[in-house]
């Protein structure tokens, strides 16, 4: 499901100044997305759509959208290549209204 490597992009929340995180290899995404899991993620609603024509799954509190993950995949192998994290107020607010603006 993992392409061997897999990177991830996490965005600064839409802080200035707050880098990008990267994490690249299928082993250390994975692990990523499981301590994010059982940190935060568990305790939201899931919704899943289509973002900039790539699946997503969008992460609701209380019915206010407070994160989402893109997903590139590879048609040729079904991998996923890429999962991009949003939690910018701005670009999240482009997917409340069903309309994703931004990268």
């Amino acid at each position: 499901m993992l392409s061997d490597n897999i990177i991830t992009h996490a965005g600064g929340g839409g802080k200035a100044g707050k880098a990008v995180e990267i994490t690249v290899g299928s082993n250390a995404v994975a692990q990523l997305l499981v301590r994010s899991y059982e940190r935060y993620l568990n305790k939201l609603d899931i919704a899943f759509k289509d973002v900039n024509n790539s699946p997503a799954a969008l992460f609701y509190k209380g019915g206010k959208l407070v994160g989402c993950q893109v997903f590139d995949i590879n048609p040729h192998t079904d991998a996923i290549t890429n999962i991009y994290f949003i939690a910018g107020r701005k670009k999240l607010q482009g997917l409340q209204n069903d309309g994703f603006r931004g990268t």
